[in-house]
C-alpha cells in the first residue's frame, strides 16, 4: 500500500516542479513589529485561513523575547505546513474550488509570545463576537479577510496549554503536531484541542515497557518542570511503581536553572548507583545537563556514564546528541513513529535563499545551518540544505502534514454532508449552496473529531474521544557506526493498539548497543536494578530510597529463595548453615563436649595416668617397707585412706572428660565431693591426733580414741557427712546431662553438654562443709607446725594442707571465670593437682627416705633436743617393755646419782607408748607416739621432759 502511494507522490512532485504550483517563489505578507519578524501570511482570496504556531526562534530572557533561530524543529516544520497547503490547494479531489490561506506566527518557544500571537490570530481573523463589524484587517488588495478557521500548533505543550484555553473561548479548533502533554487530554478544559502526536501517557508506557524488557528496574528520572515534563514523568513514575520499578534520583529542571543548579543535579546523578536515567525534557535543557555532566567528570577525573532513555522531545535531536557522542552512545529514545516523506524531501531540497521568497526567515535559517553569510561567504549557486551530511528529515514533519490534512478532510466531510452538488462556496457569508447555518468553529469541531483518512505515508489518521491519535512509537538506539560516526538506528516499535505484553517489538536482527565504557568498548548489555537479594538474604525497606536493602539472614535465621521478604527461623536444635554471611538452610547444632581429642582432655588424661602410676609406685614402695619404722610411724591406716582419696582424684578425671550422661553426671557429682572429703577428712584426723598429743602437756594419761580404728572411723564420719549432703543435692537436682546453647555472636552456637548444676541450697551446704574442713585443716596445721623441729610429721601434714588450700582457693576464681564447656576440665585439673600435692608433700619425703636414706628408717632417735640442766639419755625402745636406767648431771657440773626407773610399754606399733617414770618414790606417766618419746626426769625435786623424734 505504501509503495503504491509513493509513486503518485513522486509524480505529484514532478508535476509541481513542472507546473510550479508550489508557491514558495511567491512573496507573502510579512508581519513585523519593532524590527522583529513576527510572522507571515497569505489571506488574499482565501476561503479558509489556517493559523500556524511554530518555534522558528528559540526563547531568550526567560521567554520574554526571542533568541537565535532554531536549526531544528522550527522552520522545517513551518515549511511542511506551507507544503501541505500547496498540495491541498492543487488537489482536484480534496476541497476543489476552495483556497486555503495561512497566517503563521513565530512563538519563539515562549508561552507569552505564543499566547500573544494566538490572540492576534483571533483578532485578525475577526473571531470576536462583534465580527458583524466590517473593520477586519484588510490586505493590500482590499479584499475581505477570511477568519482563522483553525490553528496548527503549537509545538511545545507549555505553549499549547494556554493557547488551547484561549481558543476554546473563541471556538477555534487547534491541531497540534508536537504537544504531547497528558494534561491536554482534559476535554472539559481543552475541548477544541486535537493532536496528531500521541499523548505522553502512552509514551510513558512505552518507556516503562522498554525498562522492563531490559530489566532496568532501578532508574533515575530527570524532567522539566513544565506542562511537558511533569505530566509525562508523573505517568512514568506511576506506571514504574506499579511494575515494581524503583526510582532513585527524581529531580525536576526549571527553565531558569543556573549552571550551579545543573551542576548539583549532575552531581546527584553521578553519585547515584542507578545506571539508567530517564530524561523527560526539551532538548535545550538536556544539552545544559550534559554540559555540566561533562565538566563534572573532567573535574573529578571520572568517566561516569549513563544509559539515557530519551523522551520524544530530544530523542532525535542529532544537533544535541552529536556533541556528546561517547557519553550518550547507547541511549534509547522513544519517538512517534513516522515514515519518511519523499514529497516533502523533494520540496525542501528546492528551497534556497534565492528560490524561497515566501518564507521571510529562510535566509537567516540558511546562514545558521550552512554556517555562512549570504552575499559574502555562502557559495553560489546556493547549496541545498538536504545535501548537508548532518541533515535528517525531522520525524515530526509527517505530523505537521497530518495536522493540515485533518482540517482539510474535516472541511471536505462538512461539505459532503451539508452542501448540494455541484458544490458552490459563498465566501462572503461562509456558506455553500444548500447550507443553512454558517460554518463556524463549533460546527467544524465535530467533523474534526470524526475525521478519518489515510495520510500520504499510508497511515490511518483518526482521533479518539480525547482528541488523540493511536500511539505508535519508534524505539531508537544511538549507535557508534565507526570511530567517528554515530547514528540513530531504529531498533523496534511500540504499538499502543496491541494487547499489553505484546506492544513492544524489537528487531532481533539488529545488534543493540548500550554505551561505551571507559576502555572505549561497547557495552553489549547494561544492568540497572536494585540489588537482587540472593538466597541467604532478605529484603529490608531502604531508608531514603525505594530500593530495598538486602540483609543477611544470620544466626538461627535463613532464606532459600531470591527476593525473600523475611527470614525463616531454624527449628530448635539447629542453626543457620552460614550464620555470618547468610544462611540458605539449617544444620544441627554441634554438641560441644570435652572430647578425648581436646588438648585439655589429653593433658588431663596424661596427668591422671601419671598420677595413677605414681600411686602404684608409692603403694609398691609402702608394701615393701610396710613394717619399717617410717611406715609404721606415719599411721598406716590413714595413709591408705589418703592413697584411696588421691587415686579417686586421678580416676575421676576420666569421668570429667567423658560426654555427660546420667551415669557420668552421677559419678561426677558423687566423686568430686567424695574425693575431697576423704582427703580432707584423713588429713584433719591426722592433725587432730598430733595436736591432741602435744597439747596435752605433761599429762601422763593416754589420749582417748587415738587408736587406728578410731582414726578410720572419724575419717568415715567426715566422709559420711559429705555424702549425706551429696545425696540431698542429687534428690533436689537429678544428675542428668543438660544442653545449654551458648551465644557466639551469631556464629554457629555450641550446645554445651554439661551435667545439670546442683541446686543452690545443697550446693552452698557442700561448699560450706568442704570450706570448714579446709579451714580446720589449715588452723590445725598452723598450730602443729610449731611443734618440735625434729617432729617432721606435723610439717608434712601442714604443707599438704596449705597446698590443698591454695589449690582450691585458686580453683574457685578460675572456675567462675571459665566457660561452661571447660568447667569440668578445671575441676578435673584441680583434682589432679590436689592428688599430686598430697603425693608430693605427704608421701614424697617418706619415699625418699625409704629409698635413698635407709639409715633414717630406724627405731632410734636420729636427732634430739638437749636442754640446760638435763641429762641426755640414749635409749633403745624394743617392741616389748623396757627398763632403762640413767643418771643426770647437775646444773653446776657435779654428778648427782639420781636413780629412776622408766617403764615404756607399747600397745601396738602405731600407738602412743605409756611411759612409767619412777624416782624418789614418785610415779608419773606420759603418753608418746611411736615417733616420739617423752621422758620425765626428776632431779632435785624438779621434773624435766625430753622429747625425741624417731626418724
Amino acid at each position: 500500500m505504501r509503495k503504491q502511494l509513493i509513486v503518485p507522490i513522486l509524480l505529484l512532485v514532478g508535476l509541481a516542479n513542472s507546473y510550479g504550483f508550489f508557491q514558495f517563489s511567491q512573496p507573502a505578507d510579512v508581519i513585523e513589529t519593532n524590527g522583529r519578524i513576527r510572522g507571515v501570511r497569505d489571506r488574499d482570496g482565501s476561503d479558509f485561513v489556517l493559523g500556524g504556531l511554530f518555534p522558528v526562534h528559540s526563547d531568550a530572557d526567560g521567554g520574554a523575547s526571542c533568541g537565535p533561530i532554531r536549526q531544528e524543529r522550527g522552520l522545517e516544520r513551518m515549511e511542511a505546513m506551507l507544503y501541505t497547503i500547496d498540495l491541498v490547494n492543487n488537489d482536484s479531489t480534496l476541497l476543489p474550488g476552495i483556497k486555503l490561506g495561512f497566517d503563521i506566527r513565530d512563538t519563539c518557544n515562549s508561552e507569552n509570545i505564543g499566547l500573544d500571537e494566538s490572540i492576534d490570530l483571533v483578532i485578525t481573523g475577526s473571531q470576536l463576537e462583534v465580527e458583524t463589524c466590517s473593520n477586519a484587517d484588510q490586505v493590500s488588495s482590499g479584499n475581505t479577510t477570511a477568519p482563522t478557521s483553525a490553528i496548527i500548533g503549537a509545538a511545545a505543550s507549555a505553549v499549547s496549554v494556554p493557547v488551547a484555553t484561549l481558543l476554546r473561548l473563541f471556538q477555534v479548533p487547534q491541531v497540534s503536531y508536537a504537544s504531547s502533554s497528558a494534561r491536554l487530554n482534559n476535554r472539559d478544559r481543552y475541548s477544541y484541542f486535537f493532536r496528531t502526536i500521541s499523548a505522553d501517557n502512552l509514551q510513558a508506557e512505552a518507556m516503562v515497557d522498554l525498562c522492563i524488557k531490559f530489566n532496568w528496574t532501578f532508574v533515575s528520572t530527570v524532567y522539566a518542570n513544565d506542562f511537558y515534563g511533569e505530566p509525562g514523568i508523573d505517568e512514568f513514575r506511576s506506571l514504574a511503581l506499579d511494575r515494581g520499578m524503583c526510582i532513585d534520583v527524581d529531580k525536576g529542571i526549571d527553565a531558569d536553572f543556573t549552571d550551579i543548579q545543573f551542576e548539583n543535579l549532575a552531581g546527584q546523578l553521578i553519585n547515584s548507583t542507578a545506571n539508567v536515567t530517564v530524561l523527560f525534557a526539551s532538548h535545550h535543557l538536556a544539552q545544559k545537563l550534559f554540559d555540566q555532566l561533562k565538566l563534572l567528570n573532567q573535574a573529578n577525573g571520572t568517566q561516569r556514564r549513563f544509559l539515557w532513555l530519551a523522551s520524544d522531545a530530544w530523542a532525535r535531536s542529532i544537533s544535541v546528541v552529536s556533541q556528546f557522542n561517547e557519553s550518550l552512545a547507547g541511549l534509547f529514545g522513544v519517538a512517534p513513529h513516522t515514515e519518511f516523506d519523499v514529497g516533502f524531501h523533494e520540496y525542501f531540497s528546492q528551497l534556497t535563499p534565492e528560490t524561497d521568497k515566501r518564507n521571510p526567515w529562510f535566509s537567516e535559517f540558511y546562514e545558521a545551518y550552512i554556517g555562512c553569510k549570504i552575499n559574502s561567504t555562502c557559495s553560489s549557486p546556493f547549496s541545498k540544505i538536504t545535501d548537508e551530511p548532518r541533515y535528517r528529515q525531522g520525524n515530526f514533519i509527517p505530523l505537521v502534514i497530518d495536522s493540515v490534512y485533518s482540517i482539510a478532510h474535516a472541511l471536505q466531510d462538512f461539505f459532503n454532508n451539508n452542501c448540494e452538488q455541484p458544490f458552490e462556496w459563498h465566501r462572503s457569508n461562509r456558506t455553500c449552496r444548500g447550507q443553512i447555518n454558517e460554518l463556524n468553529g463549533s460546527a467544524l469541531l465535530s467533523y474534526i473529531q470524526n475525521v478519518s483518512f489515510v495520510n500520504p505515508t499510508g497511515n490511518k489518521i483518526q482521533f479518539d474521544s480525547n482528541g488523540n491519535v493511536e500511539g505508535i512509537y519508534e524505539i531508537l538506539n544511538y549507535q557508534r557506526i565507526s570511530n567517528t560516526q554515530y547514528e540513530f538506528i531504529s531498533v523496534g516499535l511500540w504499538n499502543g493498539t496491541r494487547t499489553a505484553g505484546n506492544r513492544l517489538k524489537l528487531n532481533e536482527s539488529i545488534a543493540l548497543q548500550f554505551g561505551i565504557n571507559s576502555n572505549d568498548e561497547i557495552f553489549s548489555g547494561r544492568v540497572s536494578q536494585c540489588q537482587v537479594c540472593q538466597p541467604g538474604e532478605y529484603r529490608q525497606p531502604g531508608i531514603g530510597s525505594c530500593c530495598d536493602t538486602c540483609r543477611n539472614c544470620m544466626g538461627q535465621y535463613y532464606s532459600n529463595s531470591t527476593q525473600a521478604m523475611e527470614c525463616s527461623i531454624c527449628p530448635n536444635g539447629s542453626w543457620g548453615n552460614d550464620p555470618l554471611v547468610g544462611s540458605t538452610g539449617c544444620v544441627d547444632i554441634k554438641e560441644s563436649v570435652l572430647e578425648y581429642s581436646n588438648p585439655w582432655a589429653i593433658t588431663l588424661i596424661l596427668l591422671a595416668l601419671i598420677g595413677i602410676l605414681v600411686i602404684v609406685f608409692v603403694s609398691i614402695v609402702f608394701g615393701i617397707f610396710w613394717n619399717t619404722p617410717i611406715v609404721k610411724s606415719s599411721g598406716r591406716e590413714q595413709m591408705i585412706l589418703l592413697l584411696v582419696g588421691v587415686t579417686m582424684c586421678f580416676v575421676w578425671t576420666f569421668f570429667f572428660v567423658s560426654k555427660p550422661s546420667v551415669g557420668i553426671c552421677f559419678f561426677q557429682s558423687v566423686g568430686l565431693w567424695l574425693c575431697l572429703s576423704l582427703i580432707f577428712g584423713a588429713l584433719l584426723t591426722k592433725l587432730i591426733r598430733i595436736a591432741r598429743i602435744f597439747l596435752r602437756g605433761h599429762t601422763s594419761s593416754r589420749p582417748r580414741f587415738t587408736a587406728p580404728i578410731f582414726q578410720v572411723l572419724f575419717t568415715f564420719i567426715v566422709v559420711a557427712g559429705q555424702l549425706v549432703l551429696v545425696l540431698i543435692s542429687l534428690v533436689v537436682v537429678y544428675p542428668e546431662a543438660s544442653k545449654l546453647i551458648t551465644d557466639n555472636n551469631l556464629e554457629a552456637p555450641s550446645v554445651v553438654v554439661t551435667c545439670a548444676s546442683s541446686h543452690i541450697g545443697p550446693l552452698v551446704l557442700l561448699v560450706i562443709y568442704d570450706t570448714i574442713l579446709v579451714i580446720a585443716c589449715n588452723v590445725l596445721a598452723i598450730l602443729t607446725i610449731r611443734f618440735p623441729d625434729n617432729f617432721n610429721e606435723a610439717r608434712y601434714v601442714s604443707f599438704t594442707t596449705f597446698a590443698l588450700g591454695i589449690i582450691w582457693l585458686a580453683f574457685i576464681s578460675t572456675y567462675i571465670a571459665t566457660s561452661e564447656e571447660l568447667q569440668a576440665a578445671v575441676i578435673s585439673f584441680a583434682l589432679n593437682l590436689s592428688g599430686f600435692a598430697v603425693l608430693a608433700c605427704l608421701f614424697g619425703p617418706r619415699i625418699f627416705i625409704m629409698l635413698f636414706l635407709p639409715n633414717r628408717n630406724k627405731k632410734e632417735f636420729s636427732s634430739h633436743r638437749q636442754k640446760k640442766n638435763t641429762t641426755s639419755i640414749d635409749m633403745h625402745l624394743p617392741n616389748t617393755s623396757i627398763l632403762d636406767y640413767g643418771n643426770a648431771t647437775g646444773r653446776n657440773g657435779s654428778h648427782t646419782n639420781t636413780t629412776f626407773t622408766t617403764q615404756i610399754t607399747t600397745d601396738s606399733d602405731d600407738q602412743p607408748l605409756g611411759i612409767l617414770k619412777s624416782g624418789d618414790n614418785k610415779r608419773q606417766s606420759s603418753a608418746i607416739s611411736p615417733s616420739h618419746i617423752s621422758i620425765a626426769v626428776k632431779e632435785n625435786d624438779k621434773e624435766t621432759v625430753e622429747s625425741t623424734a624417731m626418724n
